[in-house]
């Protein structure tokens, strides 16, 4: 559910670790991606998304 996502995200975004997002094309990756870099210490610095499919 949307609220167990937003949990997960709260406990992520506080941390310094790299995160890597897998998943089906359409699926809110970068969404999810962006929601994290908003909650984060890193906020004011852009968010640097790689497509390792590219």
């Amino acid at each position: 559910s949307m609220q167990a996502i937003e949990t997960l995200v709260a406990q992520i975004a506080p941390t310094d670790a790299n995160i890597l997002i897998l998943g089906e094309n359409g699926t809110g990756k970068s969404l999810l991606a962006e929601r994290i870099h908003q909650l984060s210490s890193r906020q004011q610095a852009p968010l640097i998304a790689v497509n390792m499919a590219a």
